[in-house]
């Protein structure tokens, strides 16, 4: 008889950059899968989640303002599997940045402020450029 089993579950980190790189060691070691549900359906995930590097969405110096006395990070990610930080952050070359609401707040309101532009001046359809800002409204 095959002795072997599946088991499944969630795991949700919370922990340090030195925990974090530890559990991704021990877990590309071992026999496993990990499959995040609500990513399933997405293109290939890039660091930050979004389709281009932060320095072309904010300018130099107001990047510089935002991450200034934030902890940073060096995580080991796992190859092939989807998933993400779910602490407000930003990642900067090869590490990550941790923000405060505050820090986060500004960051957010100016990507969207510049790819709302950036679509506007890309795309010649009002309802194309504005249906994804529509659904940020529901928000305010």
């Amino acid at each position: 008889m095959n002795e072997t089993f599946t088991w499944r579950a969630e795991i949700i980190f919370h922990g340090s950059a030195k925990d974090f790189n530890k559990m991704t060691k021990t877990l590309e070691d071992l026999p496993v899968e990990i499959e995040i549900p609500e990513w399933v359906d997405r293109v290939a995930h890039l660091a930050g989640c979004m389709p281009m590097t932060v320095t072309k969405l904010i300018p130099e110096e107001m990047l510089r303002e935002l991450i200034e006395g934030m902890p940073e990070l060096q995580l080991i990610y796992l190859r092939d599997i989807p998933g993400g930080i779910r602490t407000a952050h930003i990642h900067v070359e090869d590490k990550v940045v941790l923000l405060d609401t505050e820090r986060f707040s500004v960051f957010a309101g100016e990507v969207a402020q510049r790819l709302a532009t950036l679509r506007a001046s890309q795309i010649d359809d009002y309802i194309k450029v504005m249906d994804p800002i529509n659904r940020l409204a529901p928000m305010a």
